[in-house]
């Protein structure tokens, strides 16, 4: 007969618990979902946010979407990680049109704004001063009149119908230039007309000038704003270098090769972006695909950029000695990136490079003296020469692997490179990483053969040094200025060893020869005044027939231990 069950003392109290326990789960639910609907309002970030963004086209103003915008007038908001990937609850804004607050002047900027259907946002963007419309050397908005006598005026150099700007001595901070002069009309701005005017700030160019030359304004410390006349036909970018004020530029509207947005200049048919100011946005309604040659160079005064995916082609020069720049982004729709294009930018702390690069230019970054760190695209083979050439704050570099070359100066003088993994599939080193005065370890692959001159020189903190099985020789200058390394070994398949390789490695005891060596160049081991014993894998007869040119006294001195087995 089976033993009745006991009962079990808790199973009132279970019961009496379920109850509670399912509604506080409900609870729990519920708070989640409330919590969860609050954060995706607007990215969680609550509130609105203006920008200080500037157009300039009033007549634009209402149907421009704006940066960051899609085509709709979409845009969205949320939280970022570090490597730019959208995290957490995204909210998408739908913006409607542009609406003028405030209409510009010729001389006072206005004021748009739009707002986001769903939750209320608001941006709100500047638009250009218009500058004056000259006709008649008198603005047909405000009456100011051109002063003739601030001008040097000549014939035109190709034809003498027509007249030139040669000079502005003008002292007026807003400056018309005449659109005729003794019956002429005044049709070229000649270069550096306007240089080393300090109290010039506006200056408008009229309908009848058709050519803007080289530095034409340039040097001119204090212009914020430029109006380009819409028979301009011929503006060459650099016409505003060292303008290192202006914030401003406006085309007026129905010049047939040129239009202005946002404070950039772009060349219409061609969708070329050719130049841009402190207060440029680039606008990324697909107007813009190329960033043209010194589009943007020298303009110190630009902290911000977003360059948007409709651009495939950043040319030569374009953003370089763009000191204020604080990041940069670069599209995977960026194909194209010329040389020195961001070259002495030593603003820029962080940089996302486009993932379908495969080759590295000549100088891009050079001379960004604040980057720290930069992580190479999976499908680069070439570093290309001088890229990260003077980054002094670079700490950390990651290679892909897949990596062939690491040209000429690539590092040179990176003076906070303290580590750096060079992939397996490395196959040439050029002289890559002198001045490198932190890097502590290198560890070249044995796939490169012939490493370059001087690749590891003046790296004055390098106490550890792996080199290729495969090198048959030691270029010049190699081992030079190695302040802290105490002993170096030599593959076993060196056939020479350069004049100078070692020259000033003070700390310098002792180095291994292999027995295939058969050239020793002259003063190799010149200023080496520790070096005390070299090994050497072969026997005291073999080491009797190495060629030894000019002074290699030290070699008598040292101690020299034969046939070496390591």
């Amino acid at each position: 007969m089976d033993e009745p069950k006991k009962k079990n003392p808790n199973e009132n109290k279970n019961k009496n618990r379920s109850p509670v326990i399912i509604i506080a789960a409900v609870l729990v639910i519920i708070i989640v979902i409330v919590l969860a609907f609050l954060l995706t309002k607007c990215g969680g970030t609550g509130g609105t946010e203006d920008t200080n963004e500037t157009d300039t086209s009033s007549a634009a103003a209402e149907t421009d979407p704006g940066p960051g915008a899609s085509e709709d007038g979409e845009k969205t908001s949320g939280a970022l990680t570090t490597d730019g990937e959208v995290v957490g609850p995204v909210h998408v804004h739908s913006f409607g049109d542009w609406t003028v607050l405030t209409e510009p002047e010729c001389l006072k900027a206005g004021e748009m704004e739009r707002v986001c259907a769903s939750c209320g946002e608001k941006q709100i963007r500047e638009l250009s001063p218009l500058g004056h419309d000259v006709h008649n050397n008198e603005c047909v908005r405000c009456g100011k009149k051109a002063v003739i006598e601030d001008f040097a005026l000549a014939d035109d150099r190709f034809d003498p119908e027509y007249c030139m700007v040669e000079k502005c001595f003008s002292s007026d901070e807003d400056v018309l230039i005449p659109d005729v002069y003794e019956g002429k009309p005044v049709v070229r701005v000649r270069y550096e007309s306007f240089a080393n005017n300090e109290a010039v700030r506006y200056i408008s160019i009229p309908d009848s000038v058709g050519v803007v030359e080289s530095w034409a304004l340039a040097y001119t410390p204090n212009l914020e704003m430029v109006r380009i006349g819409k028979n301009v036909t011929d503006l060459d970018p650099t016409f505003r270098f060292y303008a290192e004020a202006l914030r401003w530029l406006y085309v007026e509207p129905g010049n047939e090769r040129y239009h202005s947005w946002c404070n950039c200049i772009i060349e219409t048919a061609t969708k070329t972006l050719i130049s841009g100011c402190g207060g440029s946005v680039i606008p990324d309604d697909g107007s813009v695909k190329i960033i043209a040659n010194s589009s943007f160079s020298n303009v110190k005064n630009l902290t911000e950029l977003v360059i948007p995916d409709s651009v495939t082609a950043v040319a030569e020069y374009s953003f370089n000695n763009c000191e204020g720049l604080l990041a940069l982004e670069l599209p995977d729709s960026v194909s194209s990136i010329g040389q020195y294009a961001f070259e002495g930018c030593s603003g820029i702390r962080s940089l996302r490079l486009p993932s379908g690069l495969t080759e590295l230019g000549l100088g891009w970054f050079r001379g960004c003296s604040s980057l720290e760190k930069v992580v190479l695209p999976k499908g680069v083979t070439d570093t290309g020469v001088s890229c990260f050439e003077d980054c002094a704050s670079l700490k950390t570099a990651i290679l892909p692997d897949g990596l062939e070359r690491i040209g000429n100066y690539t590092f040179r003088n990176c003076a906070s490179l303290e580590n750096i993994d060079l992939p397996r599939s490395l196959t040439a080193l050029g002289d890559a990483f002198a001045g490198c005065t932190a890097l502590k370890e290198l560890v070249i692959p044995d796939g490169v053969a012939d490493p370059g001159v001087s690749v590891i020189s003046y790296c004055a903190s390098l106490t550890k040094l792996v080199l290729p099985k495969e090198m048959t020789r030691v270029p010049y200058h190699f081992f030079s200025n190695l302040t802290s390394i105490e002993s170096v070994v030599l593959p076993e398949k060196i056939t020479q060893i350069e004049y100078n390789a070692f020259m000033n490695c003070p700390n310098l005891k002792s180095v291994v020869f292999p027995a295939s060596l058969k050239i020793i160049q002259y003063d190799v081991f010149v200023d080496c005044p520790s070096l005390e014993t070299v090994y050497y894998a072969g026997s005291r007869a073999d080491w009797e027939k190495i060629r030894k040119n000019g002074d290699n006294e030290v070699l008598n001195k040292v101690r020299i231990v034969y046939d070496y087995k390591g």
